[in-house]
């Protein structure tokens, strides 16, 4: 909806959705496991689904039927830590093709993939080597493809966690 050159630009208006809590996922997720006759070995593996997604609903529900999926080729029928690790790698698997295609996207523009380098690991965005007003033009354009959003003053934020997580592991 947000690229010039798509077939449905403009079409849609985008709405600020509020931080789902991680209470109420916790109980969701519980729901739709125990409706699947699952077994949670513990809150803190409902909980941890819920962190490594960072609450993103569509990376969180990845992880939760890769989970499903994991569980249905072991055999298995309790949801174990160990096993929310290997759904959370499978989904960043599975979302690879579309970090990528993110990242060629929006790294088309200069600076760019230096400034989400530097987002994921905590560095300081603005740097004496490169001019305020580029980093100014990549961080714009990083926020208004939905890759980033601003916190405060000079903070910003990755909107989807686990893209976070494939550039600390990619550069």
């Amino acid at each position: 909806f947000g690229g010039k050159k798509h077939a449905f630009y403009r079409f849609a208006t985008v709405l600020p959705i509020p931080q789902i809590p991680e209470d109420a996922w916790a109980s969701y997720i519980a729901y739709k496991f125990k409706e699947k006759n699952i077994e949670i070995s513990s809150d803190y593996v409902l909980k941890e689904i819920v962190r490594l997604a960072g609450g993103h609903p569509q990376d969180t529900m990845l992880i939760c039927s890769e989970a499903f999926y994991t569980l249905l080729e072991a055999g298995e029928k309790k949801l174990s830590s160990e096993l929310v690790r290997i759904a959370y790698e499978r989904a960043i698997i599975t979302l690879t093709p579309v970090f990528d295609e993110i990242l060629d996207e929006v790294g088309k523009k200069p600076l760019v993939r230096e400034i989400l380098r530097r987002l994921a690991v905590g560095e300081v965005i603005y740097k004496e080597k490169n001019n305020p007003n580029d980093i100014k033009r990549a961080i714009d354009q990083l926020i208004v493809s939905a890759v980033i959003e601003k916190e405060s003053r000079g903070k910003y934020k990755f909107i989807e966690p686990m893209l976070q997580e494939y550039i600390l592991r990619s550069y």
